[in-house]
């Protein structure tokens, strides 16, 4: 299932967000050999994982949307990773959101 997932991330528009899935599936097989008897890492990998989706998903959608859309002078796309979108907008609360909220559920599951 590794090689599969390897293989289709060279699929995923965008090389931060190609990179975010690699690093989970990282993640994912550091968790399941390695880091699933040492507690306190195995709750803050499963909560970064579940963290990273949103900023994967949007860097993605953010790419096929620049990509797709040709520069005109009433829609004008930047080129540069839209870091202000990531940090500064209400995705930054969904994702500390939801590492405080899968943090917990794992803590407690424990």
């Amino acid at each position: 299932l590794y090689a599969i997932l390897l293989l289709s991330s060279a699929f995923v528009p965008g090389s931060i967000s190609r990179l975010m899935v690699i690093g989970g599936a990282i993640i994912t097989y550091l968790y399941t050999n390695e880091l699933k008897p040492k507690t306190w890492i195995k709750n803050i990998s499963c909560a970064a994982l579940v963290a990273m989706s949103p900023i994967t998903s949007g860097l993605a959608a953010w790419k096929v949307l620049r990509d797709s859309t040709a520069p005109t002078a009433a829609a004008k796309v930047s080129t540069s990773v839209p870091y202000a979108l990531i940090f500064h907008s209400p995705l930054s609360y969904l994702v500390l959101s939801l590492f405080a909220g899968i943090m917990c559920r794992e803590i407690l599951m424990d």
